[in-house]
């Protein structure tokens, strides 16, 4: 090999090792400055209260703070995805979790409080076959009773719900049934043995329930009522019910 051929040779080497700690460097960095970014999303959290809000402001402040919270989670999951091997990679996995849980609350909240003075998309097959949609019951008073067989406070509800019902479906009062059981024979054995006149939605998924996601029902029992024009008015229909259908009726 002359002595150019080595020059060069030297020069090619020096500058394929100055090439390759670069990229080790870059490989070590990159870490580093993806988990400052997971960082500064993390800094949102929790986010500034508006000032003067009022109860009404407060139902698109929780879609809001859930969306902050679920673009948090979302670095949080795509840090650990792409880096499973950083030393903050268990930190990521953290912090995904606790924020989506939190968004999950909120956009759960942020639906149940949407519902209060708006319609119900409510349409199913009930349990029996009837073919149910709260969009043509409009003109009648109704109660939707999210509920379930092994909850104690909805089977205590049921009593009352029924002398309801008996007083005034005839001046145009009925009930739906939003069933949270995983058993569908247990729920058409008790809707048999209690003699139970209203529709029953029932889908087997309880926390999972279709209408439980769609209206962020935290638990049971849940009474809401609709009034004649088909919007939902009232989220505490227990107490004072049949106050409440003989004043929603004579409207």
């Amino acid at each position: 090999m002359t002595k150019s051929m080595k020059r060069s040779f030297v020069a090619l080497m020096s500058t394929f090792l100055l090439l390759l700690a670069h990229n080790i460097a870059l490989s070590q960095s990159a870490p580093d400055a993806a988990w400052k970014q997971v960082q500064r999303a993390a800094a949102l959290w929790p986010p500034p209260r508006p000032g003067g809000t009022n109860q009404q402001d407060e139902v698109p402040l929780y879609k809001r703070n859930a969306d902050i919270a679920m673009g948090i989670a979302a670095k949080a999951r795509a840090f650990y995805t792409h880096f499973p091997e950083s030393t903050n990679a268990t930190a990521a996995r953290l912090l995904e979790n606790k924020m989506s849980r939190l968004a999950d609350i909120l956009y759960r909240r942020y639906h149940f409080l949407h519902a209060l003075g708006n319609p119900l998309d409510i349409k199913f097959t009930a349990l029996d076959g009837r073919e149910v949609d709260l969009s043509r019951m409009k003109g009648h008073v109704v109660l939707v009773e999210f509920w379930a067989t092994w909850c104690l406070g909805c089977v205590a509800e049921i009593p009352g719900i029924k002398q309801a019902y008996d007083k005034y479906h005839a001046q145009g009062f009925d009930v739906i049934g939003i069933s949270f059981d995983t058993d569908k024979k247990a729920l058409d054995n008790f809707v048999r043995q209690r003699q139970i006149p209203w529709p029953q939605y029932f889908d087997g998924k309880e926390r999972e329930n279709k209408f439980d996601i769609q209206f962020g029902i935290e638990g049971i029992p849940v009474l809401w009522l609709v009034d004649k024009k088909g919007i939902m008015c009232d989220a505490n229909a227990a107490d004072d019910l049949p106050d409440k259908i003989q004043r929603l009726l004579a409207d």
